[in-house]
């Protein structure tokens, strides 16, 4: 793309640099915006408002 697209209209292509240390940081290849993206993974709480899954019945 050969003009700068607005940030609040990007959707965001990130291209992330190698991971070193605890974060990994990535240009958007439309818009040029850098962000930080953290390298560990982290679960999520067991503290979620999400119900399970029901079991689907058996005839």
């Amino acid at each position: 793309m050969s003009e700068t697209v607005a940030e609040e209209a990007c959707h965001h292509h990130w291209m992330l640099s190698s991971p070193a240390g605890d974060s990994t940081s990535g240009v958007c290849k439309n818009c040029g915006q850098i962000r930080k993206f953290n390298d560990a993974y982290q679960a999520p709480s067991r503290n979620t408002s999400r119900t399970a899954a029901k079991p689907k019945a058996t005839t």
